[in-house]
């Protein structure tokens, strides 16, 4: 399972060693289907973080505004090659598919600062990788350059949606509910409360400096 830092992967019943022992041995990867976090907006504030966020979007986009593209699950073994991205691989034998019975919940923007730096530490770091080609990393390449410019924050308010204009699109099938990893987040907290708290005095110390910033401003 190649995933990544922003991304939960959600199995039929929370049990991913039961799904995995039926998928019959002639399929070498499933393809899996990623579904964005929606950036919900209240007033100044902006609500998205796997502990609170239940609304996802059915037709997921990138940065670029293209479709966001599946993850390959693929069996173990020393021919397979993993491409750059952790998306596809190569090298395998056998059948690859796609799955319905996965999902992969993704949580690519959770702050707009937060976001800024994850972009300008992997944009910065494609462009000193010299062995990569340019079509690596196009989003992350293209959004550093106009990192610290009004077109970034223009990007990122866009993001955003009004929870009244949420509602009244649930309905067409545009946007996905699930309260899985909101729950499973819950189940655990007990056993991680020094994680959570950690957590908390951050999120809390950076509100002060985010107030800071913006009076000095």
């Amino acid at each position: 399972i190649n995933n990544d830092a922003d991304e939960s992967w959600q199995f039929p019943g929370g049990n991913a060693p039961e799904f995995l022992s039926s998928v019959d041995d002639q399929i070498s990867g499933l393809l899996v289907r990623r579904f964005n976090t929606v950036l919900v907006s209240e007033g100044r504030e902006y609500s998205c973080h796997p502990e609170v966020s239940q609304y996802f979007w059915q037709d997921s986009k990138n940065a670029l505004n293209n479709l966001l593209s599946p993850k390959c699950l693929h069996r173990g073994s020393s021919s397979v090659t993993v491409a750059q991205g952790n998306h596809d691989i190569s090298g395998h034998i056998g059948i690859i598919e796609p799955t319905q019975q996965i999902s992969i919940l993704h949580f690519p923007y959770r702050s707009f600062f937060g976001y800024k730096r994850k972009i300008h530490l992997g944009g910065d770091a494609y462009a000193r990788n010299k062995d990569l080609p340019s079509s690596f990393g196009v989003a992350w390449r293209a959004q550093n350059e106009f990192l610290d410019s009004d077109d970034m924050l223009s990007f990122w308010k866009d993001l955003a949606v009004a929870p009244n204009v949420i509602q009244s699109t649930l309905s067409d099938g545009s946007i996905l509910v699930d309260f899985e990893l909101i729950e499973a987040l819950k189940s655990v907290k007990p056993d991680y409360w020094w994680f959570w708290l950690k957590f908390r005095l951050r999120i809390f110390c950076t509100n002060i400096i985010r107030t800071i910033n913006s009076e000095i401003n």
